[in-house]
């Protein structure tokens, strides 16, 4: 069970402390594998403007600029060749320590004065996702720690579950058992639901093949659907959890099943032979293709 810190909290009010939320969850009977925080290696590295940049006057290949850190200017070489004036930059101050262990000091390349480093996204642990600087969003104020610039001042927690506590494997269940050790309420969000009684657009039907395997399956015809890229905050949910983003639909699927413990599917009404939707075991040789477009051969009674 994965989940990011910021979602537990929209359940239910927590201690600031990571080492009290822990104490927390090892109370209310779970293990805590690993808290990843991908923060740690951030600290010290802030949203820098460039002011000014000049040709360094030994090397043809550097640069030497002025950046506004949100407090002063300060004096930076840098190779990189894909920012300009104007541009926001991740800057790492003196005393900031990078993944690697790679400490940053003040120094002096080629003679001149250096006081930090402008930095890429590798070079922050973040994966290789341009040729030079990380470029940040224009909007982005100097000074502002990256970490919360870009969102990522939100630790991972990932939690080992009994078998016999299948309500461990949701935020809400999760939530729930906090609540009731330290007395604070649940806060569950506000759902509103239009229901129509008549459905226009042609008969469908539900058919269970075997009760005993699955007594319940119950389904919701939801019109006015548009597939396409989820929003920045649902993305960032399901890939917190481990999950990998797809498109709105199938995300808000994996959205709910990580808040509620509740699997779900979507399908295309319009694309079920005789608007029948199905459910049984599989048959042997059978072949399914899932949402990784990998082809999965069944057997009988999967």
């Amino acid at each position: 069970m994965r989940f990011p810190l910021s979602w537990l909290r929209d359940w239910v009010d927590l201690p600031t402390e990571i080492s009290k939320i822990s104490e927390l969850l090892i109370k209310i009977g779970v293990g805590l594998e690993s808290v990843d925080d991908p923060s740690v290696h951030m600290a010290n590295v802030v949203v820098a403007r460039v002011v000014k940049r000049e040709k360094h006057p030994k090397a043809d290949k550097l640069s030497v600029c002025q950046v506004f850190d949100g407090s002063q200017d300060l004096q930076i070489v840098c190779g990189a060749q894909n920012y300009q004036e104007g541009d926001l930059v991740p800057l790492a101050r003196e005393g900031a320590v990078l993944p690697g262990d790679f400490k940053i000091k003040r120094s002096k390349i080629r003679d001149v004065e250096s006081w930090g480093m402008l930095c890429s996204s590798e070079e922050l642990g973040l994966g290789k996702a341009e040729d030079g600087l990380m470029i940040l969003d224009p909007g982005s104020i100097p000074g502002t720690p990256l970490a919360s610039a870009l969102k990522l001042d939100d630790p991972i927690f990932a939690l080992e579950t009994t078998a016999n506590r299948p309500d461990h494997l949701s935020v809400r269940g999760i939530a729930r058992e906090i609540g009731a050790l330290t007395g604070k309420p649940l806060k569950a969000p506000t759902i509103k639901i239009e229901e129509k009684a008549d459905d226009p657009e042609g008969p469908w039907s539900l058919s269970v093949e075997d009760a005993s395997d699955c007594p319940l399956y119950s389904a919701r015809i939801l019109r006015g659907v548009s597939v396409g890229p989820s929003p920045d905050w649902l993305k960032k949910r399901v890939e917190g959890a481990g999950i990998r983003s797809i498109n709105n639909v199938v995300d808000v699927t994996n959205f709910v099943l990580v808040e509620y413990g509740q699997p779900l599917h979507a399908f295309d009404l319009g694309k079920l032979e005789g608007g029948i939707l199905n459910v049984r075991a599989g048959k042997e040789g059978e072949v399914l293709e899932t949402l990784d477009r990998q082809k999965r051969t069944l057997s009988s009674g999967d």
